[in-house]
């Protein structure tokens, strides 16, 4: 075997066993603790499992009523085969373990899809900028619900692209397709048309037929897509609330309709917004990303940028010329991915179906570049001169990712370690326990303070939405709640600090433990259980 052979069938494994490492390693623990989004999707899983109800008493729902404007349900549904697997326990590997394996199975697709459509080479080059790739190192190591939108949207694409060859393929196109729309309702809008202008595309270029597989993926497609069609029809009083079995769709008590933009004005203003977050690339939560690293590094920026017009500009050609092009099919990722940008005010997670297609136009960028330098060192030089001078700035190229790398890595477990498990409160619910249990004992309730919220509250203590529900009293900002009970031991959520009482245990921040100086402090982290002396 030469080296050659052995670099072409053993640097894929390499690449894709590092963007493995990177995702899983300490993925339990870093960040510590858990976003109150990933509790309240982790929560109304256990909820699931123990009642098979919802936060709101919903059995089985398409789409869960969290925080009275929604939430995606799929991401609850994945972590319920693990739950059955650890005997109904629930800890951080399970609530994470959803987004990864979604993660590392995009890895996989993105190099298939790019294997498929131009080259080896162009294929281990995507997956190595997507296994380095900022954003999704850190969107695979915590269960925000929505973020598994991106993977199964380019896994539904890779198997179209497939299915143009092989048409069984199809099927499981239609499902990765239907199933992304559990995932992020900001995407209902733009699947059909994605999938609408591949196919037109597909039957104007022969590549595909319509056939019994394309029937069939139809089939799949509207089947996974019907309850959210009927749960649409509920919310808009065209249908009244029914069940299916134990599945059932209802009417929510605040249905977002109005973030659709309503003038050209709108739109304009969301283009703005979107050019202003990919060009600052710092515009989302403070644990959502590390400047200067941004989501792709400043060097993918560029190449970023360079990729998407090279991409249109040869999509635009071939449509003129009638000559088949798979860049049309990165094309209309991008076009569904601005769909969205133009329709609402997106933040960093809004939009973060274009930021795979963004990553393959890294590829495509970089390619580019280092054919035009070619080419251009031919007229000079001697063909194996210019090859080498070639593979010499792919080499530098990939150096300065790799030092990009490096350089993320040790800011993520360093300082951006403490702000994430911060701002995700670690050692709160291990407070919360602790609380929990010495007011059992001594019979007293239990008081939080209000930064914390009531789903990891109910996370940290495993109790069903049953039991929630039967003891809850709502504040006068409904739907948030007063007080419920945990296991008998009646949580508060807020502290009136005015009325401290020593028959009260407290669940503080650290900022509060000035007023707590004649109490027995407990601390976790940042985090502290007051107890009466």
């Amino acid at each position: 075997m030469n080296a050659k052979f052995l670099i072409h069938k053993y640097l894929p494994i390499i690449v894709f066993l590092l963007g493995t490492f990177l995702r899983v390693i300490y993925l339990g623990d870093v960040p510590g603790g858990y976003h109150r989004d990933e509790a309240y999707s982790a929560w109304n899983a256990l909820s699931l499992y123990k009642d098979g109800i919802d936060s709101t008493g919903h059995s089985y729902p398409v789409y869960f009523e969290a925080w009275a404007h929604g939430q995606n349900a799929l991401n609850s549904y994945l972590m319920l085969p693990f739950l059955f697997l650890n005997g109904g326990h629930i800890n951080s590997l399970i609530i994470r373990i959803p987004q990864v394996s979604v993660a590392l199975l995009t890895l996989i697709s993105v190099y298939k899809i790019m294997n498929r459509m131009f080259s080896r080479h162009t294929a281990c080059l995507s997956l190595f900028l997507l296994a380095i790739c900022p954003w999704h190192i850190m969107m695979s190591r915590w269960g925000l619900e929505s973020n598994l939108a991106p993977g199964l949207l380019i896994l539904g694409f890779c198997f179209w692209i497939y299915g143009m060859d092989r048409p069984q393929f199809f099927l499981l196109s239609g499902l990765f397709y239907g199933l992304s729309l559990y995932s992020y309702a900001t995407i209902w809008p733009i699947v059909p048309v994605m999938i609408a202008l591949q196919a037109i595309y597909g039957f104007s270029t022969h590549k595909i037929r319509f056939d019994k597989w394309l029937v069939l993926f139809g089939c799949i497609l509207f089947s996974l897509a019907l309850p959210l069609l009927l749960f649409l029809l509920v919310n808009m009083d065209i249908l009244p609330e029914f069940k299916i079995g134990c599945f059932s769709v209802y009417k929510m008590t605040l249905f977002r309709s109005d973030e659709l933009a309503h003038s050209l004005s709108d739109i304009w203003k969301n283009i703005r917004n979107v050019l202003y977050l990919l060009w600052h690339q710092d515009v989302g939560r403070p644990y959502d990303v590390i400047m200067p690293y941004g989501f792709f590094y400043n060097i993918g920026r560029v190449f970023s940028l360079i990729g998407v017009l090279v991409t249109i500009v040869q999509t635009v050609s071939s449509v003129i010329r009638r000559k088949f092009t798979y860049l049309f099919f990165i094309t209309v990722q991008l076009l569904g991915a601005g769909i969205v940008g133009c329709l609402i005010t997106v933040n960093m997670t809004q939009i973060n179906c274009l930021y795979i297609p963004l990553v393959l136009c890294q590829a495509i960028g970089i390619t580019y570049v280092i054919n035009l330098f070619s080419r251009y060192l031919q007229r000079y030089c001697k063909e194996t001169t210019s090859q080498v001078t070639k593979n010499c700035l792919l080499l530098l190229i990939l150096g300065i990712y790799m030092i990009n790398l490096f350089q993320f890595q040790r800011e993520y477990y360093t300082d951006y370690k403490t702000l994430a498990s911060a701002h995700f409160q670690e050692g709160a619910d291990e407070a919360v326990r602790f609380a929990q249990n010495l007011g059992s004992k001594r019979g007293f309730s239990v008081y939080v303070n209000s930064g914390l919220k009531y789903p990891n509250v109910l996370l940290a203590t495993a109790t069903g939405a049953q039991e929630y529900r039967d003891t809850l009293v709502y504040s006068d900002s409904m739907p948030a709640p007063k007080q419920f009970d945990c296991s008998g031991v009646t949580f508060y959520m807020g502290i009136d600090y005015e009325n401290i009482s020593k028959d009260n245990i407290y669940v503080l921040y650290f900022t509060d433990l000035i007023l707590f100086e004649d109490y027995d402090l407990t601390q976790f982290h940042d985090w502290f259980v007051a107890v009466p002396k």
